[in-house]
């Protein structure tokens, strides 16, 4: 019959050989303290490992939003185009409709002096063409301090409303001569 001694191993029989209880002592209590900082520092770790899991998914949330703000910029952006371009084929129909209305008309064909507007009139006498609506439309955009009268209202072309004169007529801005006085 063979005992324990003979089956362990040449490592083990050595620390037979050289076995003190103070040092077997000595080496579970070190044993068990490194286990406790092993067990804490793994504690820990996994604690970072959360917060950067955490940190990573708010990051990606963000990054997610930002994604869908700059699809629904480029969106607005394009649909803000397309409104701005109706804007302007409107724009051009209503001078087209008003340059219709304003056009050269002359008392006889074979007159070479310049005609009148077939639309406009003061009083009973028609205005010369070009009238003051048309070169209203060729006029050079003008800059927007420019464009204000000095009471801030929106510059205009000559007012010519009878009901505009004096001291309403200064307060509302108008231009040209006062109606009242010619």
């Amino acid at each position: 019959m063979t005992n324990r001694y003979d089956k362990a191993s040449d490592a083990a029989r050595k620390l037979l050989e050289n076995f003190d209880e103070f040092d077997l002592a000595e080496m579970l209590a070190s044993s068990k303290s490194s286990a406790a900082t092993l067990n804490a520092r793994i504690t820990e770790l996994e604690q970072y490992a959360n917060e950067l899991s955490a940190m990573r998914n708010a990051a990606n949330e963000r990054a997610r939003k930002v994604e869908q703000g700059a699809t629904g910029m480029a969106s607005a952006a394009a649909h803000l185009a397309i409104l701005m371009a109706e804007r302007a084929e409107q724009a051009e129909a209503a001078i087209e409709r008003v340059r219709a209305l304003h056009h050269e008309w002359k008392r006889n064909e074979t007159d070479p002096s310049p005609g009148y507007c077939a639309h406009c009139e003061k009083g009973d006498d028609l205005l010369p063409w070009p009238c003051p609506t048309l070169a209203a439309l060729d006029q050079p955009r003008q800059p927007p301090e420019q464009q204000r009268s000095p009471a801030g209202l929106p510059a205009e072309q000559p007012c010519a409303d009878p009901r505009h004169t004096g001291a309403l007529r200064e307060q509302l801005g108008c231009s040209g001569p006062d109606p009242a006085t010619t």
